[in-house]
This record gives structure tokens, C-alpha cells and sequence, in this order.
């Protein structure tokens, strides 16, 4: 019997410690404070590096009064609430707004430069509201900015010259409100850039003033204007659709022959009547022997003119 000794296996080999360099932390907890108001929710939109502030149909009376202050908010919903009035100082410490959101509360009064402190807003809601006028200065620093403004579905009956000037307005919504005419100059020409623009449920006034706008309106791209916009006077126009309607039928009077030409045309033909008329009558007065009395007459009333001709013959 032979019997082989094997040698034992080798230890295992000793591993010495590797330097991997410095250990990184990584901070897990959002750089955006979530301060959140506390009649509201708020969610980090994590795109935009902001908050939403979702406010809305909490009985606010006051944006001021939202605490505690919600840091860098994007988005903020404050529909369906109670608010009276917006001031410029509601929104010191919301700078980076891109939307805002005001619709369906009891806002009558918007006070000058309202939003001028809203730097980045992009999208403005106004409506359904009690607003029954704006200030050619209202929309003050938001030049080349707002994008979208709606005012509809409140108690505007006019626009002030300006109110529009400098803004890059794609969409504007004037629906439902008491427009019944629009001016181009000052108004409707600042909209260089909108796409969209609504008119419908206004008692638009189809007649000689509102000719320019329909102009206007012919002007922009198809699908520009979206909805209809209906004509409620006169009552012969009412129900139809301005755009289509004739500029003559609109205004049946019109014409485009300037008053002082019109003016001077009636005075020649008149000075020609007379002439006529004197001759006539400096015959009849020759050869028939009228009074001085009875061309005296005539000249100062041509009425009585052509009664004196018809009783001389004529």
C-alpha cells in the first residue's frame, strides 16, 4: 500500500485595502422650499423648478393675506374665491408666476401697474369676474411677456387706447362681456401677434362705426377668429354675422368721397340751379313784364321762384 502526502493548499491572498477617493453625498430634499400656504395645496413641478399653488374655491378675500409665503411658485390657482380687488403689492414675494390664475371671483377693481412685478408671467385668467373697465397702464411690464389673456365673461364695455400696447397677446379671449364696437387704432392694431382671439356673446352694433373693424377682421388669418360674431342691432342685422355681411349693408349711407368734396359738388350744383334760375327769370321780367317785387322774391326763395315761372307761363 503506497500512500501519497499532498501538499496543503496555498492561504488565500490578502487583500489590501483600495482608495476609492472621497465618499459624495447627494442631497435627496428638493433645493425649492415646499412652504406651502396653509388654505392651500402645493406640488413641486419638478420641470419647471416651482411650485403649484392650488388655492382654489377657499374663500379667499385677499392674495396678501395667503401665509406663510410660498417660495418661487410657478403655477398659482385662485379661482372661485372671494377677491374684490388685485394690487401690485399682492404679488411682491410671487415673482417667478408664469400662470395665474384669478378667474370666477368678485374682482371689480384692478388698480394701475398691477402686475408689474410679475416678470415671467406668460398666462393671465381675469375671467368671470365684475371688472367693468382696465387702464391703459394695467398690463404695464408685462411687454413682449403675457401670451395669453382672458377677460371674458365679465362687464367691459370699452377698451382704452393702449391697453394692448407692447404685448405679444397669441390668444385673447373679450367673449361675453358689452362690447358693442372695438377701435382698430390703439386697440385692435397693437395685436400683432395673436392666433386666437373670441368676440362671440357681445351685442355688437352692425352699423357705420363698426366698419373698420370688420375690416379688420377680414384682415386675419383663417381660423383666427374662433366662434361667431353676431350683430344684435340694428334690428335688421340682427342675428347675422358682421363678418359676413357687405360693408355697404353695414353702413348704407357711407361713402367714400370725402365730406368737402361732397360739400363743394352740392354748393356748384346749387350756384349752377340759380344761375339758371336768374336767367329765367330776368327774361320772364323783360319780356313779361314781373314786378321788381315778384324777382325779389325769387332770388331770396326758389321756391317762390318756380311758383312765379309757372304763373308767368313758364
Amino acid at each position: 500500500l503506497i500512500i501519497i502526502t499532498l501538499p496543503p493548499p496555498p492561504p488565500p491572498p490578502i487583500l489590501k485595502p483600495q482608495n476609492y477617493g472621497p465618499m459624495v453625498a447627494y442631497q435627496t430634499k428638493s433645493p425649492v422650499s415646499l412652504d406651502c400656504p396653509t388654505a392651500c395645496t402645493c406640488n413641486l413641478q419638478i420641470s419647471d423648478l416651482g411650485l403649484n399653488v392650488n388655492c382654489q374655491e377657499r374663500k379667499i378675500e385677499s392674495i396678501s393675506d395667503l401665509e406663510p409665503k410660498p417660495y418661487n411658485p410657478k403655477k398659482m390657482y385662485l379661482t372661485g374665491n372671494y377677491i374684490p380687488s388685485v394690487d401690485s403689492s399682492d404679488f411682491t414675494e410671487t415673482t417667478g408666476l408664469d400662470l395665474l390664475h384669478l378667474g370666477n371671483n368678485r374682482i371689480s377693481v384692478i388698480h394701475s401697474r398691477a402686475f408689474e412685478d410679475l416678470v415671467h408671467l406668460r398666462r393671465l385668467y381675469l375671467n368671470g369676474n365684475l371688472i367693468e373697465r382696465l387702464t391703459d397702464d394695467m398690463f404695464y411690464g408685462l411687454e413682449s411677456l403675457l401670451q395669453l389673456l382672458f377677460l371674458n365673461n365679465n362687464l367691459l364695455k370699452a377698451l382704452p387706447l393702449g391697453v394692448f400696447s407692447g404685448l405679444s397677446l397669441a390668444r385673447l379671449n373679450l367673449r361675453n362681456n358689452h362690447f358693442r364696437s372695438l377701435p382698430v387704432g390703439g386697440v385692435l392694431e397693437e395685436l400683432t401677434s395673436v392666433v386666437q382671439i373670441d368676440l362671440f356673446e357681445n351685442p355688437w352694433d352692425c352699423s357705420c362705426s363698426i366698419v373698420e373693424m370688420k375690416n379688420w377682421l377680414e384682415q386675419l388669418s383663417a381660423g383666427t377668429v374662433v366662434n361667431s360674431v353676431i350683430c344684435e342691432s340694428p334690428p335688421r342685422l340682427s342675428g347675422e354675422d358682421m363678418r359676413y355681411i357687405h360693408s355697404t349693408h353695414l353702413c348704407p349711407n357711407n361713402s367714400n368721397t370725402p365730406a368737402s368734396v361732397v360739400d363743394c359738388r352740392k354748393i356748384s350744383q346749387l350756384c349752377s340751379r340759380l344761375w339758371t334760375l336768374l336767367v329765367h327769370l330776368c327774361y320772364r321780367a323783360y319780356f313779361q313784364r314781373l314786378s321788381y317785387l315778384q324777382v325779389f322774391i325769387a332770388l331770396i326763395n326758389p321756391t317762390a321762384a318756380l311758383l312765379t315761372l309757372r304763373a308767368s307761363g313758364s
